[in-house]
């Protein structure tokens, strides 16, 4: 198997402040966690979806391509953990990141606050990879997580197979098989159905250990069928 590696810059020694103390139920049962899943989605297929369940949602002008949704610790066996700590998301912390962040990691939901996404997946995911020294603070959790989305681009793994946004499906296998060839390890390819238009490329799924080797993902949310084809669709 092909292993990926990347140097991530460590940052230690950093200071841990709790603004905001949510109730014990919202909190996991432990912090351990087998492997971390990267979520990658498709922006216009992720809004198609949304607004058919009634929720306001749009694609920024500035977003152009695929976009993370977050980087979560996951388990083999039994639940994910959630919410780690009480520790509180600060914008102040990664106001340097904020430019690149409203292009790769943007909110789509249209009557929440711009750093709303980012709120949400630190607090509910980012606290419990804090675990691993790459994720140690909320600067590293995003920081980290994008140079993985810059190292495993799907978006240009789908255009040296060939495979771009048209307006005609395409078959689940060609998208599978062309991520495999990339990644030899179970990547794969998630799924919507919007009515009136049909099962619609939304999300990407790709695993790594906690050493940051790619392994394979023991399962994936919103697995694409069979039954029809794929419509990966331009964004505009």
């Amino acid at each position: 198997m092909i292993i990926i590696w990347f140097i991530f810059t460590l940052i230690t020694n950093s200071a841990r402040k709790c603004f905001a103390i949510k109730s014990s139920a919202e909190f996991s049962n432990s912090t351990e966690w087998d492997y971390l899943m990267l979520v990658q989605r498709w922006p216009l297929a992720v809004c198609q979806i949304v607004n058919a369940s009634g929720h306001p949602c749009g694609v920024p002008p500035q977003t152009t391509g695929w976009t993370i949704h977050g980087l979560w610790p996951s388990n083999r066996n039994g639940p994910p953990p959630f919410y780690c700590q009480d520790t509180v998301f600060d914008m102040a912390k990664i106001m340097d990141l904020k430019e690149v962040l409203n292009v790769i990691w943007p909110n789509f939901y249209l009557k929440e606050s711009e750093d709303s996404l980012w709120k949400h997946e630190y607090e509910k995911h980012g606290t419990c990879a804090a675990s691993n020294p790459y994720f140690l603070t909320e600067h590293d959790y995003f920081q980290n997580t994008l140079k993985l989305n810059k190292v495993f681009d799907v978006q240009r793994l789908l255009e040296r197979k060939g495979i771009f946004p048209i307006a005609e499906p395409y078959k689940k296998s060609v998208i599978i098989s062309s991520i495999k060839e990339s990644y030899p390890v179970n990547s794969c390819p998630g799924c919507g159905y919007v009515k009136g238009i049909g099962q619609v490329l939304s999300q990407s799924y790709i695993c790594f250990d906690k050493q940051i080797q790619l392994v394979d993902c023991p399962e994936c949310e919103n697995e694409c069928s069979d039954e029809e084809g794929i419509l990966y669709q331009p964004l505009r």
